[in-house]
């Protein structure tokens, strides 16, 4: 937002003040010979020489006749040597020119009153308070001509003249000189509002509002009808933070000068770091109809967006721009908007505009670079981010986007090296260090990362609840990290959580066990996701007889899946909007709508939403699929799983109480493509090739120790690892290089990047023909995803719930003898299996069958399943009342 404008009408030539009782046009610059004989003759005036400035103004008239400023120099100097008939023509032809500059009037009515024309100079100054004029010498000339009060020539009236010295003074910078010479009239003029006033004026523009507003609030308890003071008052009120103050003196000042432009929108100003937007944009719309005003349109557009009418707010920024179309700062609030809207190519357009009028914009480079990111340009992204960084090489917030920038085209330690610098810069930022702690973890510096996710807990351990969930995934990637120490940090978020929450202490949910349900479903990943997969078929085949489905989404996701998953809810709210980020905001509204069953779907994964349960907005409230382990929190009363996901002994491991499902707590959902399994290739190549397609951050030290023991007990074999980070040369050698330190040749190992579509993906499988599980955080999409494509999986046993998926998938599709006890076994097992080819063939022609007449695909079936563990939750809070919370 453009900020308020001074007061400072008696500063025509700084360009950036307003003239703000009577609008002056900007003066373009002055041609440097002019400006260089201006100095020169202020320096004879300094030093007693005004007949050579007298010479030296005459000169330039001949070049420059129209000048109002050199017009303006000329008669203050013989103004101030009492020759009333000369300054006379040279203040008429200069209010002729300029007459937006309050000083031509004042000096003209001045003359008049000197010259006995009292009644010329009342019909002036009446003229000029007609347009707007507002200032100190106004008034107590008006009261001099209406009174016909004429002082002698060359003996002007005391304190007229005095404010005439300070008002020079003022007009030339020296607001200290100014602010001595008001200080000494004082004594002798206390009781003038003008001269309190001009003090106070002289205070704000050497930077002491806190010593301005006294004054200001002394000239209007003297004339409660002066303006100026008025809108000074706000101004310096303003500055000192005191916003509510600042809004009754400019309410004041609009009141008092209905037409003052400057008063509405220096009050809209005000309004808006209050937070009052609706009143905000009104005193906006006040402005405007006063006055079309590029600056006005802009602020107009600001509050717009914060009203989040951003539609309303596009067009108001094109109407500034309209009016100036080098508004760059108009450009630069137009590119978040559009930004905001998804319109990322309309938002490098405008980047680029802003551009083009301040090649030195900062703004402009950061916010092209952002909008290519968006458009999925990052190597143009970076670029444009590089450029940024030249025009300002300490911005936090541009390493911080060049970093997740970088990471995008798999180029690691530069991501690395520049979220490192954003935290150098901004070490108490838990943004940068979050993503900086990312960025270490998809590395597979597991170590790092968690220190740096401790590091930025410890700045707000009561906060940072994103933060805290992103740890405690990390945690699940390190083998040594035991699942009490898990439990336990869950049991600390959950801790937190409960006390930032007032859950609602009475849910008025009818109790009847037979009734239709309400059931809500919280998840960022309602789209192209692993959640989404796995959600599909189950929502098409729940009977909307008995639950009335409430997606609550925590992302914005646009794209087929998430289209056919809208079609399976009856009501969809959109928890992005801003309305929503208050966590108690959405508890309300989850329970306004009467939710009697409430899933979270993403446990401590990206875009989850968890504290929001902690406020207990549903009497039943559950986790289920997006988070293979304990959220920490009380307020979650079941978890969903099954038999072999969540075995009896371990549900000292939750804080929930395990709902387990009777065959698998997950369903997939096959893809939609034409490909067909094809034979194993190690009937045509002569050996077996193994594989993993799962994340890198799952390929630990201890993984990869693991597999280079099973390429020694199979020397023939090779290893296919395909993954996104792999893309990146640097991720390819540092996997190199580990397996190269066991004994592992790199001819044996094929390394590669994520494939361009979804189809290439699964093609990819057809050159496996063993998969080979990362423990203890084993896949899930990718395991179901082998077995489709004729691929067995080899798994290890966990001693956790993350640890188990591996097994919960072999034992639903009927393959248990795929699932290692220990390291050991794991390492004999995938060698029998690979001796035996013949096996492997047979295996593979016949697994996609398998796995879809399994329970793991039979979304019907599935369906059954979940309604009764619904149906089960809800019949047990029934029974034990309808005021308890679970």
């Amino acid at each position: 937002m453009r900020a308020g404008k001074l007061a400072a009408s008696w500063f025509p030539r700084r360009r950036s003040s307003s003239a703000l009782f009577m609008q002056a046009p900007h003066a373009p610059p002055l041609p440097p010979d002019l400006q260089q004989a201006l100095r020169m003759a202020l320096e004879y005036r300094k030093g007693g020489r005004p007949a050579e400035a007298a010479a030296l103004y005459r000169q330039q008239l001949a070049v420059y006749p129209r000048q109002p400023e050199l017009l303006g120099h000329f008669a203050d100097l013989l103004l101030s040597q009492g020759d009333f008939p000369a300054v006379l023509p040279l203040v008429e032809q200069a209010r002729a020119v300029a007459p937006g500059q309050a000083q031509f009037w004042l000096m003209q009515a001045q003359c008049l009153l000197q010259l006995g024309r009292a009644k010329d100079a009342r019909k002036l100054i009446t003229e000029a308070i007609g347009k707007g004029l507002r200032h100190p010498l106004a008034d107590e000339l008006l009261r001099q001509a209406r009174a016909g009060d004429k002082a002698k020539p060359g003996k002007p009236a005391p304190l007229n003249e005095a404010l005439r010295q300070l008002d020079a003074l003022m007009q030339a910078g020296r607001h200290a000189e100014a602010e001595r010479l008001g200080r000494e009239l004082q004594p002798h003029h206390a009781k003038s509002p003008h001269l309190a006033y001009l003090l106070g004026m002289a205070a704000l523009l050497q930077g002491r509002p806190r010593d301005a507003v006294p004054l200001f609030e002394r000239a209007v308890t003297l004339d409660a009808g002066m303006v100026p003071a008025l809108y000074n008052l706000g101004f310096a009120l303003d500055g000192l933070g005191r916003l509510d103050e600042a809004a009754a003196a400019y309410r004041r000042a609009s009141v008092r000068a209905p037409q003052l432009v400057d008063a509405h929108n220096n009050l809209g100003h005000v309004l808006q770091k209050l937070g009052r937007h609706d009143e905000a944009l009104a005193a906006f719309e006040r402005a405007l109809a006063l006055r079309p005003d590029a600056e006005i349109h802009m602020n107009r557009g600001n509050a717009l967006r914060d009203l989040e009418r951003t539609e309303e707010a596009v067009a108001a920024y094109a109407s500034a721009l309209e009016l100036k179309p080098d508004f760059a700062e108009a450009l630069t609030n137009l590119v978040a908007v559009q930004y905001l809207l998804g319109r990322f190519e309309d938002a490098l357009h405008t980047s680029e505009r802003v551009i083009e009028c301040r090649p030195d914009a900062f703004t402009g480079y950061l916010s092209k670079g952002r909008a290519l990111h968006e458009l999925k340009r990052y190597d143009e992204a970076v670029a444009a981010f590089e450029v940024a960084l030249t025009l300002k090489p300490d911005d936090a917030e541009t390493y911080k986007n060049m970093g997740v920038t970088l990471k995008k085209i798999d180029r690691y330690e530069a991501a690395i090296a520049s979220l490192q610098r954003a935290v150098a810069l901004r070490p108490d930022s838990d943004n940068a260090i979050n993503l900086l702690a990312g960025a270490l973890l998809d590395a597979g510096r597991h170590d790092d990362a968690l220190a740096m996710y401790r590091r930025a807990l410890a700045l707000d351990p009561d906060g940072l609840f994103r933060l805290h969930s992103n740890m405690l995934l990390g945690l699940n990637y390190q083998a040594g990290t035991s699942p009490a120490s898990l439990f336990a940090e869950a049991r600390a978020y959950g801790n937190k959580a409960a006390r930032k929450a007032k859950p609602f202490g009475r849910h008025d949910n009818l109790a009847d066990p037979e009734r239709r349900l309400r059931v809500g479903f919280v998840s960022g990943d309602l789209g192209q996701h692993p959640v989404g997969f796995f959600l599909q078929n189950v929502l098409e085949s729940l009977d909307p007889e008995k639950l009335e489905l409430f997606a609550y989404a925590t992302a914005i996701r646009s794209d087929e899946l998430n289209d056919r998953l809208r079609r399976s809810f009856g009501h969809w709210c959109d928890a992005t909007n801003s309305k929503f980020i208050d966590d108690q905001t959405l508890a309300a509204r989850i329970h306004e709508d009467g939710i009697d069953i409430l899933i979270d779907l993403a446990g401590h994964t990206a875009k989850n939403r968890l504290p929001v349960f902690a406020w207990k907005p549903a009497p039943v409230q559950v986790t289920w699929l997006g988070y293979l382990g304990t959220t920490g929190l009380d307020a979650i009363d079941y978890v969903l799983a099954d038999p072999w996901a969540l075995p009896a002994g371990e549900e000292g491991q939750f804080t929930e109480t395990p709902w387990r499902m009777p065959e698998s707590y997950i369903c997939f959902s096959p893809p939609d493509l034409p490909i067909v399994v094809e034979a194993a290739p190690a009937q045509g190549k002569g050996y077996v090739t193994f594989g993993c397609f799962n994340n890198l951050n799952k390929v630990t030290d201890e993984v990869i120790a693991v597999w280079a023991r099973l390429l020694q007990a199979v020397p023939d074999a090779r290893l296919y690892l395909k993954t996104r980070s792999l893309g990146a040369p640097e991720m390819r050698e540092n996997v190199l290089a580990k397996f190269a330190s066991l004994g592992v040749d790199a001819a044996r190992l094929t390394l590669e990047g994520q494939f361009a579509s979804q189809e290439d993906h699964f093609r990819a499988y057809h050159a496996l023909d063993i998969a080979l599980d990362p423990f203890p955080y084993p896949g899930i999409t990718t395991t179901v995803e082998a077995l489709w494509m004729g691929v067995p999986v080899l798994s290890m046993r966990g001693d956790r719930f993350i640890g188990h998926q591996g097994e919960t998938i072999l034992h639903n599709v009927g393959l248990p003898q795929w699932i290692a006890g220990n390291a050991d076994d794991y390492v004999a097992k995938a060698a029998a299996f690979a001796a035996d080819v013949s096996m492997l063939a047979e295996l593979r022609a016949g697994l996609r069958a398998r796995l879809l007449a399994s329970p793991l695909c039979n979304a019907p079936r599935f369906a059954r399943n979940l309604e009764a563990a619904l149906r089960g939750m809800w019949l047990k809070w029934c029974e034990t009342g309808r005021d308890h919370a679970g």
